[in-house]
């Protein structure tokens, strides 16, 4: 993932604790705006942004959905990351549509293969219990 995080602006959807999100500010991402459902992840989010220093970061509470439809912003990384076992891949098509700049990528783990037409995988892997991977979407 490193040649695609210099300089991107990023996109945790499902931050939970901002892992992802932070990981890429760390390895020179430009920004990174975490959203998540919880208040109690959204404060932890913000103290460590805060603690960090980081003016390029911004969280939101949220549901994941609701964010997607309401936003018009697009990024060039999205980590979509839902809780296990969800069904939020039902809509994942229309976040790629709204949420992706055209060279953009997103980053996406989940419990069984995702299969969407559109999708060009970069690179895929599987543990026992987990599909992970980096893909374009063909807009």
């Amino acid at each position: 993932m490193t040649p695609y995080i210099d300089g991107a602006t990023c996109l945790d959807l499902f931050a939970g604790s901002g892992s992802l999100g932070f990981e890429a500010i760390s390895r020179g991402a430009q920004a990174c705006q975490f959203i998540d459902q919880s208040q109690t992840n959204i404060e932890q989010i913000n103290l460590n942004i805060k603690s960090l220093q980081l003016a390029n970061c911004k969280s939101e509470i949220s549901e994941s959905y609701e964010y997607v439809t309401h936003n018009d912003q697009r990024y060039d990384i999205v980590f979509f990351d839902p809780p296990y076992k969800s069904n939020c891949y039902d809509w994942l098509d229309l976040a790629l549509k709204k949420l992706l700049k055209p060279d953009g990528i997103i980053y996406i783990e989940s419990a069984t293969k995702i299969a969407l037409d559109n999708l060009i995988m970069i690179r895929e892997k599987k543990t026992k219990t987990l599909f992970y991977g980096i893909y374009k979407y063909d807009q």
